[in-house]
């Protein structure tokens, strides 16, 4: 075997040479590793937020366990991101110095600990332990990468104490690692809090995904009860901004009838000149989405749901698509 550990002339090792690089050796590439016990979550992240696999399934039907460092590459705006997804039966290897260390933690730009809530309720302690090892892994290293928290699966916390039980938690890991963490989960009403923490993180690394955070945010920061997101040529949602007094418990099923109607809508462009694709609720609720037309950045759709009129809200919608398109255009 090699210094990676592979037999001498393994494809693996052939393939994983080929694209390092491709990862790593230009700033517009950027590498996200997955880091967690096992069960934690972080394959099913990975599916729904790159690969825009229905959570309702991976809810239903849990994957198959991750068996070796998983590395995938896939477009978000204007980076090319390597994600690393690693083997959670195997996270002591990890925090231990030899090959398997340096596979995960070399060249990351964003390190994200999974910590999986039912874990967190059992074992706080050794999970806190966990994340100091890999503060001093860091710092011993010198490796410059943005490291993060998600407390995952918080549908597992009764809705009515939700709120407290956050709070309690998010005082005491604070207290005791001071790092960015984020409370998630792929259960479908829920979901934004997952596409929420992803989108702050990778903004830190894209200035498309801050740009137009701030484009989106500072737009309708003042309009009633609105939700408006960014997708890619995956469908997968990248930015995403709503306001306060909007129904977080809506968001699902807002995003699962833009998804059935999505297939009209590209049927539609394909045949004829759409320039919007409008609909409205019983509820008063209207959805415009319309095409960016920036395909070559990555971008898709931009939608827009709101109690506005919808010639109001067609004003809004070309409004933030011209500001986007200079905006971009301008890098």
């Amino acid at each position: 075997k090699d210094i990676l550990g592979m037999p001498q002339g393994d494809k693996r090792k052939e393939l994983f040479l080929n694209y390092v690089p491709q990862l790593f050796y230009n700033t517009k590439k950027g590498k996200v590793l997955l880091l967690g016990k096992a069960a934690t979550g972080k394959s099913s992240i990975k599916e729904v937020i790159f690969k825009g696999k229905d959570p309702s399934d991976l809810l239903n039907k849990s994957l198959t366990p991750t068996i070796t460092l998983t590395p995938s590459v896939h477009s978000w705006l204007d980076l090319e991101l390597g994600i690393f997804d690693t083997v959670g039966q195997n996270f002591d290897d990890y925090l231990e110095k030899g090959k398997s260390q340096i596979m995960a933690f070399s060249n990351a730009t964003v390190i994200i600990y999974l910590i999986d809530y039912a874990m967190w309720l059992n074992n706080s302690d050794l999970i806190l332990e966990d994340i100091k090892n890999i503060k001093e892994i860091l710092e011993r290293e010198l490796y410059i990468s943005e490291f993060v928290l998600f407390l995952h699966k918080i549908d597992l916390i009764d809705e009515k104490n939700r709120a407290e039980k956050i709070n309690q938690i998010e005082t005491e890991i604070q207290e005791k690692t001071n790092l960015p963490l984020y409370f998630t989960s792929i259960h479908p009403e829920l979901l934004y809090s997952l596409y929420d923490a992803f989108c702050h993180v990778i903004r830190q690394q894209s200035a498309q995904s801050s740009i137009l955070k701030e484009t989106i945010d500072a737009r309708i920061k003042e309009l009633p009860k609105t939700l408006c997101f960014i997708t890619n040529e995956q469908n997968s949602i990248i930015v995403q901004s709503m306001t306060s007094d909007f129904d977080y418990r809506r968001i699902n099923y807002m995003h699962n009838l833009i998804a059935q109607t999505n297939g009209v809508f590209e049927s539609m462009k394909a045949t004829e000149q759409i320039k919007y694709f409008l609909l409205s609720t019983f509820d008063n609720f209207s959805i415009n989405m319309k095409n960016l037309g920036l395909s070559d950045q990555g971008l898709k759709n931009i939608v827009c749901i709101s109690h506005l009129r919808p010639d109001q809200q067609i004003r809004i919608v070309d409004d933030l698509s011209d500001v986007i398109k200079t905006k971009i255009k301008d890098l």
